[in-house]
Parts: C-alpha cells; sequence; structure tokens
C-alpha cells in the first residue's frame, strides 16, 4: 500500500513538473526558462556560500577557544576559584568606632542589643552561604553610624521645657479634643433619640385617631340599621 501510494505521488509530482514546464515555456519562451534555472542555481550557490562563511567563523572561534584553554593562561585563571574558596577570611581585621554616645555605660548596653540583634536574626542565616565577616562589618558600621546620628539628634534637644511644658500642653489639648468629640457624640445621639421619639409619638397618634374614627363609623352604622328594623 505504501509502495503504491509512494509511486502515485511522483508519478503526480512528475505530471505538474511538466505542467510547470510547458507552462513557462508558452509563458516566458526558452530563454525565459533558461534564466530562471540560473536564478535559482545562483540563490542555491548563494545559500551554500553564506552557510560555509558561518560555519568556518564558528569552527575558528570553537578553534581559539579549545588552544586558549590549554594555555598558561587558561590554567592559571581555572586555578582562581579555588583560591579564593581556600581564602582565610578570618585573618582580616576589621577597625570599629566602639563609642556610639556620651556615656560608655550605654554605649556597652547597645553593643549587647546590637550582638543579640546579630546572633539572632543575621548570623543565623548569613553563616550558610558566606565566612566572609564583611557583610556583618559593613551592617555594624551602618548600625553605628545610624545610632551616633541619632545621639546627637537627641543632644540637641532641651529636653527640660519639652518635658515640662510643651508635652504636657500637647497632651492637655489632646484631651480637650477628645472629650469635646465625646460630647459631641452624645449630644448627635440624644437629638437623633429625641427625633425619633416624636415621629413615633405622631406616628401612634394618627393611627389611635383612625382607630376611633373607624369605631364611631361602626357604631353609628349599627344605630342605623337597629333603627331601620
Amino acid at each position: 500500500m505504501t509502495e503504491t501510494n509512494s509511486t502515485v505521488n511522483s508519478v503526480n509530482g512528475i505530471y505538474w513538473g511538466a505542467i510547470i514546464l510547458i507552462l513557462g515555456f508558452l509563458t516566458f519562451g526558452l530563454l525565459g526558462l533558461l534564466y530562471a534555472a540560473l536564478y535559482l542555481l545562483c540563490f542555491l550557490a548563494g545559500v551554500v556560500a553564506i552557510l560555509y562563511d558561518h560555519s568556518q567563523g564558528n569552527v575558528k572561534q570553537s578553534v581559539k577557544a579549545f588552544a586558549f584553554a590549554r594555555t598558561p593562561e587558561a590554567l592559571s585563571l581555572s586555578q582562581g576559584i579555588p583560591k579564593v574558596l581556600e581564602t582565610d577570611y578570618s585573618k582580616r581585621d576589621f577597625n570599629i568606632d566602639r563609642r556610639l554616645t556620651s556615656s560608655s555605660s550605654i554605649d556597652e548596653r547597645l553593643h549587647e542589643c546590637l550582638d543579640y540583634l546579630l546572633r539572632d536574626y543575621i548570623k543565623y542565616w548569613y553563616n550558610g552561604l558566606s565566612d566572609d565577616p564583611e557583610f556583618l562589618h559593613s551592617f555594624l558600621v551602618t548600625l553605628h553610624d545610624v545610632i551616633r546620628a541619632l545621639s546627637s539628634r537627641f543632644s540637641s534637644i532641651d529636653w527640660q521645657p519639652y518635658l515640662t511644658k510643651n508635652l504636657v500642653e500637647d497632651f492637655a489639648s489632646h484631651v480637650k479634643c477628645f472629650r469635646k468629640a465625646q460630647v459631641e457624640i452624645q449630644e448627635s445621639q440624644t437629638s437623633q433619640q429625641s427625633t425619633d421619639s416624636v415621629e413615633s409619638l405622631s406616628a401612634s397618634q394618627t393611627n389611635n385617631n383612625n382607630k376611633s374614627d373607624g369605631s364611631d363609623n361602626g357604631s353609628d352604622k349599627a344605630v342605623e340599621t337597629i333603627l331601620d328594623c
């Protein structure tokens, strides 16, 4: 079955090729067919030349890379990574200015807090990544700079008038505003309740009036029916 299909396809290809040649000869003539064949050959030759040039460039680069891999320079570069891994970072000395504030007792307490901070939040995950203490040193230096900046700003504040006057006045004003807001809320709630009660009373009065009118009408009708009888 497959052989018959292949033969049929080959025959169809021959027929279509013959039809194309006949139509091309009738349309463009013999010279046009020769030009078309020449153009097709030139196109195929150009494609082959481009592929050959590209492959030659890749081959040259591969040869150069292979040749460089055998040179002493490449061997020395390949040995650089083990040297970096074998470097002992513990021999480096990182100097840190331990003065944070003007009080030595406060500095000691702050250093204890920073040590606990590094131990509980930084070292437990950083030690699994690297043994280089430069990151920890940079982190401590940054924290020390922040603490020194805060200490200098706090030292420039006059705490006595702030704590005895400004802070008390601010707190008292906040309390007054809070109480005033509470009073306004209570007044609004009471006014709302009074309006609701007035509306409910008026609604009940109107309902009672309607009921009384209905009862009077009913009694009058009953009297009229009795008199008729």
